[in-house]
């Protein structure tokens, strides 16, 4: 694929897990849930602009781990974002990555949702935004999706938010 830089290129597509989802049995389904993963059923996009998708990832300050916005105001993302869109277990254990070599136990099932997924997600977007920021000519390798739910949930709240002070201010004036 020829270099765009207007473009983001990412590792995967949403494609293969979208058209897999609805074909899994309710058993299944039911287990994605009982482990904290209900947020991932509900997925119905299939890819993700890559022109927003490359901006967000430009405009986000890895040390501030925020959006920048104008006039200096910032969408912070932090473990509660994470958490409050997606649903992630966030348990008192650390997720470790197991190395491609590592041949040692795998974690319980039942142990799952004591890891915490949150910390887990937040601190892989960060590290693989910084990886990329180093090199923006590869593939961006991070959790994109969750930075754009949690862009569009945040935004969402602070749209509702300003409406609802909005109502109050005409409410007060007009007293």
């Amino acid at each position: 694929m020829e270099y765009n830089p207007t473009m983001l290129r990412t590792r995967m597509s949403l494609y293969g897990l979208c058209s897999f989802l609805p074909s899994i049995s309710d058993e299944q389904k039911r287990d994605i849930t009982e482990l904290g993963f209900a947020f991932l059923l509900t997925l119905r996009v299939d890819k993700i602009p890559s022109r927003l998708a490359r901006w967000l990832v430009e405009i986000f300050d890895t040390c501030r781990r925020a959006v920048k916005l104008a006039r200096n105001d910032e969408l912070r993302i932090s473990e509660d974002d994470i958490y409050l869109t997606m649903g992630f277990p966030r348990g008192s254990k650390l997720v470790q990555e197991a190395k491609k070599s590592d041949k040692g136990d795998l974690v319980d099932l039942k142990e799952v949702k004591d890891l915490n997924w949150c910390e887990f997600t937040t601190d892989s977007l960060i590290s693989c935004m910084d990886k990329w920021k180093r090199k923006p000519k590869g593939a961006y390798r991070g959790p994109l999706l969750f930075l754009m739910a949690c862009v569009q949930k945040i935004s969402r709240s602070l749209k509702n938010f300003a409406r609802s002070i909005i109502k109050v201010v005409d409410a007060v004036s007009e007293a």
